[in-house]
């Protein structure tokens, strides 16, 4: 009999170690879980970070190809400047020649001068 009375007090003893053992288990789910969250808000956070990168990004983009228009605006004025002082400079000193040609506002097609057509 003593088998049988011995019986209970082991499952008592077992299952208060498995309860323990659970008990252990849940905090460290708990701790997990707490990890978990705080790098879901982290990972919330980064996103909103790369989300406002990469409209600055794309910001920059435009201001870019903006400059770069600009640039070549200014660039063209800046020969075309450049060629029409030229051009008087050389119509001053031989006004006898006909520089009609070289304007600016002239351009090659098949080989002859012809005027640009104006927009």
């Amino acid at each position: 009999m003593t088998s049988l009375e011995e019986r209970p007090v082991t499952r008592e003893v077992l299952l208060g170690k498995v309860e323990a053992d659970l008990a252990g288990k849940n905090e460290v789910l708990k701790k997990i879980k707490a990890e978990l969250a705080e790098q879901a808000k982290l990972l919330e956070e980064s996103k909103k970070e790369l989300a406002e990168r990469i409209a600055t990004l794309a910001q920059a983009e435009k201001e870019k190809v903006a400059q770069a228009e600009d640039f070549k605006k200014a660039e063209a004025k800046l020969l075309t400047d450049a060629a029409e002082a030229y051009r008087a400079g050389f119509e001053c000193k031989h006004p006898e020649v006909d520089t009609s040609f070289f304007a600016t506002a002239n351009h090659v097609v098949d080989g002859k001068i012809v005027p640009r057509a104006l927009p």
